[in-house]
């Protein structure tokens, strides 16, 4: 069964190529930084949204299917 999740290496790629880090980016979407931890760790897509106004890219491409067994 196909699990969606916040691709977490296309946030990173985005942060490195604006030269901005996650503090930066929870303050952009107004979460703490805790949340930016929880949030690479857990993957809810919830955020694709928010985050992906921040970098002005479709939220669609900032979720991808993982295969759960």
């Amino acid at each position: 069964m196909a699990k969606l999740e916040l691709c977490v290496e296309k946030i990173e790629k985005e942060l490195q190529r604006l030269k901005k880090n996650k503090t930066w980016l929870a303050s952009q979407i107004g979460v703490s930084s805790a949340m930016i931890t929880w949030m690479f760790k857990h993957k809810p897509i919830s955020y694709a949204e928010r985050i992906g106004i921040v970098f002005d890219i479709d939220p669609k491409d900032l979720i991808r299917s993982n295969n759960v067994s």
